[in-house]
């Protein structure tokens, strides 16, 4: 791979660089955007740009056919598939109050892996978002960097007027933690029992784990009001709530959880947890349905309150379920 970045444009910024399997649909070589949001613990909320330089290139006699493509070739004698791909180079601006937390990222082998991964995943929210709305539904770029593989990251920053290249560190992003804990099944359908609220659960954590925040708290709303469902129709309950239907014509969440506590499956302390984490879901979920939300990235703490929440609750209450 080519280096290709500006050093006028920044004094200092850290700069990403990567292929994408499939090409994008961009009408300019060049992207300037500018966005307010916390990137770590450390780069803090504030105004500040980044550089988004797009490149097309073509790969030949590739084993893994193409997933978006205006050009692709197949040869048959050789098995083998020829196809344009994306190359992405990113430029991030750095501050000056900033310089010495993004040295220490360089430094610290492990340390560095990690947060370049989360700081890399989300540019990719922020380019994604503004890509997709751009798109009309033509597709959808699934802003995922553990899908891009291995990505090359180097700090440049400005001394004496002379930029200079502090560090590089080429790794990937599947350094990014799991939020998975419970034990992997079995695939067996006979054996196992299949459940829609794990089902969307398991949906929930695996999103969290590709950042796809707004499915993370979406699945994790469903998995409850599913399992609750669930619990009501494996005790044979449907009658009564059909009896409040057709007084109310409608049953509430809060009708069924009564149901369950009158008829002793749950107990009031299971019923007060259950609507506690309902309730966190339920907000957070509104937030979605009713255009409170601005960006994915914004979403990201409630998507973690989410996803937490529910692990807690089924940890409780389904243990024999998930573990």
């Amino acid at each position: 791979m080519q280096l290709e970045f500006d050093t006028t444009i920044f004094n200092s910024f850290i700069y990403f660089k990567t292929r994408i399997p499939y090409e994008l649909k961009l009408n300019k070589e060049k992207y300037m955007f500018e966005i307010n949001i916390e990137l770590t613990d450390q780069l803090k909320k504030r105004q500040r740009k980044f550089r988004i330089q797009n490149k097309n290139l073509i790969v030949k006699d590739q084993v893994v056919p193409p997933s978006n493509s205006n050009f692709s070739e197949f040869n048959m004698a050789t098995q083998k598939y020829s196809y344009t791909i994306s190359e992405l180079d990113i430029q991030l601006e750095i501050f000056e109050d900033e310089i010495d937390c993004i040295k220490d990222y360089f430094s610290d082998t492990k340390k560095g892996e990690k947060i370049l991964s989360r700081i890399f995943q989300n540019i990719l929210l922020v380019f994604s978002q503004i890509y997709n709305e751009s798109m009309a539904g033509t597709e959808f770029l699934r802003p995922v960097a553990s899908y891009y593989g291995p990505f090359i990251a180097i700090f440049v920053l400005r001394e004496n007027n002379n930029p200079k290249m502090y560090g590089m560190k080429i790794t990937v992003s599947y350094v990014l933690s799991k939020i998975n804990k419970q034990k992997i099944l079995d695939l067996d359908i006979v054996k196992n029992q299949n459940f829609m609220w794990r089902y969307y659960f398991n949906k929930a954590k695996h999103s969290y784990d590709l950042f796809d925040n707004l499915d993370t708290i979406l699945s994790s709303a469903i998995s409850l009001e599913s399992y609750i469902v669930n619990l009501l129709k494996t005790k044979q309950l449907e009658n009564e709530v059909e009896a409040i239907k057709s007084k109310k014509r409608s049953v509430t969440f809060f009708d069924e959880i009564k149901i369950l506590e009158k008829n002793t499956i749950i107990d009031k302390q299971s019923s007060k947890k259950i609507k506690e984490c309902f309730n966190k879901l339920k907000n957070n979920r509104n937030m979605i349905v009713h255009g409170d939300l601005d960006s994915t990235i914004i979403s990201r703490k409630y998507a973690e309150e989410s996803i937490n929440s529910l692990i807690e609750l089924y940890e409780q209450l389904a243990k024999d379920f998930i573990n």
